[in-house]
């Protein structure tokens, strides 16, 4: 699983420690394997969450953009933890792959830099340290 710890850039740090919500999407898919070609994907779903800090309950709270879910945090880890867990996720039904067929699952995290407030988004534009993604993980399916 990506580490959603190591994706963040300290500007990005920062600016959640002083109020900015920062949007983190984890893209899943799953991929057809093919000796000859590279992987065709054949299902793809994107889990977004908004976190942010609130400097008066120092707590981290974590929206679910998908379901609305919404849970509160003590720690800034355990938020990331919660959001980089997939437990029970109804990835694809099995029904719908060909059991001669090698499939792949995949899963990366990135930092939704479209999502940040208009004054922060011109200075993202600008540099490396906004734009933040994990390498995809995979696993055979």
């Amino acid at each position: 699983m990506p580490d959603l710890n190591t994706i963040f850039s300290k500007p990005a740090l920062e600016a959640l420690e002083n109020g900015v919500p920062l949007t983190i999407e984890l893209e899943m898919e799953v991929r057809r394997r093919r000796s000859w070609l590279w992987a065709e994907t054949i299902y793809s779903l994107t889990q977004r969450f908004k976190m942010e800090y609130h400097a008066l309950s120092r707590q981290y709270l974590v929206n679910n953009l998908n379901s609305g879910e919404r849970r509160s945090f003590p720690s800034r880890n355990a938020a990331l933890d919660f959001m980089g867990q997939i437990n029970g996720f109804p990835l694809l039904d099995q029904g719908l792959l060909t059991s001669n067929e090698k499939y792949e699952g995949a899963l990366r995290a990135a930092l939704d830099i479209e999502s940040l407030p208009a004054p922060l988004r011109l200075f993202t534009y600008l540099s490396d340290d906004w734009r933040l993604t994990s390498e995809w993980y995979t696993w055979s399916l």
